[in-house]
């Protein structure tokens, strides 16, 4: 099933050239979805240099939340490591709050639930990435990383 899902995917190409061209950088997936699918974007992109999730729900070890998230990202900013973060859903808000810089992606399922933490968080520090046509009329835009 995730190898179908796979081969149905549209990758967003202009979002994974400019998080591969940053300088430096080193790249940490963290899924609450499907982690097979993830493990497939690794293996045939070159974007995510790690990747955390739950690999099983029959051997399930941890699950990732929103603070968990939020928690490796913390960490990372604690040993002196900047954070640019990237997401594209409600679960993700709290390591975008967290990270030195954080960004949501729109999608052509415009999440109702982000667009209302917008809405009631005028003061968040989290811009929106323009990639798409689809966006978070309350958010800053910013054009690349």
């Amino acid at each position: 099933a995730a190898t179908k899902a796979f081969s149905e995917l549209k990758l967003n190409e202009s979002l994974m050239n400019n998080v591969n061209s940053l300088e430096k950088g080193y790249t940490i997936g963290i899924t609450s979805g499907v982690y097979q699918i993830w493990e497939l974007i690794k293996e045939k992109n070159t974007i995510i240099s790690d990747l955390i999730g739950c690999s099983n729900l029959d051997k399930l070890k941890y699950i990732i939340t929103p603070s968990v998230k939020k928690h490796v990202t913390s960490e990372l900013k604690r040993k002196g490591k900047k954070v640019i973060a990237l997401g594209d859903s409600i679960i993700d808000i709290p390591m975008l709050e967290e990270s030195d810089e954080g960004y949501i992606v729109a999608h052509e399922k415009v999440n109702s639930c982000v667009k209302k933490y917008f809405e009631n968080n005028p003061e968040t520090r989290i811009s929106q990435l323009e990639y798409s046509k689809f966006k978070y009329e309350s958010i800053k835009i910013r054009g690349a990383l």
